[in-house]
């Protein structure tokens, strides 16, 4: 039962940054099969695609900047850690665009629209997937 537990702490933990690390690299992944190895500025492009996407989605979240983060950890169902309806969204997204959009900004529309599409699915995710009504609720029957 200790690995048990050990388990459900690294899964929680790592269970949306391992959502948009799958949605990044298949944009890359996109991009390089349809445009071909990037040159330095496209990468710096591409990077600050999903620089300008997080500080959006910060912003949308807290309004400020100069808000204090607290840890807004909010009971799910554990069925939101596996994120499939975002990060289908995400990569499928990353896909048509890096095919039908050319130059650069194939390289930032591409991991800006990919990576918006993922933050907001998976804060509608969250919501939807709430179990602050069973917070309650014991899961000694693990």
């Amino acid at each position: 039962m200790r690995f048990r537990a050990a388990l459900r702490t690294v899964v929680a933990k790592e269970a949306k940054a391992y959502g948009f690390t799958i949605v990044v690299w298949s944009t890359g992944a996109f991009l390089l099969v349809e445009r071909g190895k990037p040159t330095a500025p496209a990468i710096l492009v591409f990077v600050g695609a999903l620089l300008l996407v997080q500080g959006m989605s910060i912003f949308l979240a807290y309004g400020s900047p100069l808000r204090v983060w607290h840890d807004p950890s909010r009971p799910e169902y554990v069925w939101s850690a596996f994120h499939a309806g975002p990060i289908a969204a995400g990569v499928l997204l990353a896909w048509l665009l890096s095919s039908q959009v050319s130059g650069m900004w194939a390289y930032f529309l591409a991991p800006f629209v990919a990576a918006l599409a993922y933050q907001l699915l998976l804060g509608l995710e969250s919501l939807l997937l709430s179990a602050e009504d069973s917070a309650s609720r014991s899961d000694s029957s693990l």
